[in-house]
Parts: C-alpha cells; sequence; structure tokens
C-alpha cells in the first residue's frame, strides 16, 4: 500500500482502494472507499504527489495515442494546465504550470491532444478532477 500522507490514507493500487489511516499507521480495513466514488473535497486536499499517486492508479488500463501520452507523461510529472488571457476571442492560451514553481512553459498546440485524453479519460469513467 502507498501511503497518501496529504490526507492521512492509504491507497492500495490493486484494488483500486482508498483506506484510512490508524493512528499506527495501518489500514483501516472497513473503511475503504474505491478511487472512483472519492470526494471532489477529498480530492483537494491531495498533495500533487499524491494526487499522481491515485492519477496513475486511474489510468494503467487506457491506451494512449502519442500525443495524448504526452500529456499524460506531463501530468505524472507534476504539470498542470493553467489558461491565461481567456478574454481573448480565442477563449487563452494553455500553458504548462511548472510543479515546483509559478513559471508557466508554452504549451504550442497541444488544445487537441489536452482534450481528446481528457475526454479518453472522461470515457472509461474516470474522473478528470486531477486537472486544476
Amino acid at each position: 500500500m502507498i501511503k497518501l500522507q496529504s490526507v492521512g490514507s492509504l491507497l492500495d493500487k490493486k484494488q483500486e482502494t482508498v483506506y484510512p489511516m490508524n493512528s499506527d499507521g495501518s489500514p483501516d480495513l472497513e473503511m475503504g472507499i474505491h478511487i472512483s466514488y472519492l470526494s471532489e473535497d477529498w480530492m483537494d486536499r491531495l498533495n500533487s504527489k499524491d494526487r499522481i499517486e491515485i492519477f496513475q492508479t486511474l489510468i494503467k488500463e487506457i491506451k494512449f495515442t502519442p500525443p495524448q501520452q504526452k500529456v499524460v507523461d506531463r501530468i505524472m510529472k507534476g504539470y498542470s494546465i493553467e489558461v491565461i488571457n481567456r478574454h481573448h476571442m480565442n477563449g487563452g492560451e494553455m500553458r504548462w504550470k511548472h510543479p515546483d514553481s509559478e513559471y508557466l512553459d508554452p504549451a504550442g498546440s497541444i488544445y487537441k491532444s489536452f482534450f481528446n485524453t481528457m475526454r479518453k479519460i472522461d470515457n472509461e469513467n474516470i474522473t478528470s478532477q486531477f486537472i486544476n
């Protein structure tokens, strides 16, 4: 099991279940919840490392195209997508937010592959609340 320190829980990747952590560090096996049923409030409390662990577990069976895989690889490294200049006619510009700073990398022509990736994840009945 993987410790999700930011929420005081343990993740069983094989069973895709999260358990509250007892004071001795063991899982409370009677209180497990499948990761597809985790609340948005609970997800918001995850730090980036723990969020990646859950995201990685959710997408393990999905086959991505090469452009989609590039998006997933960036997300797995802790990057998130930020939209700037929303007031522009095209709705804004997408940038990759670096996980360890406020620096925004240009995302280039990522629009189609990003949205296709998120659509593919959603079609697999997986929440996309991992993306800021």
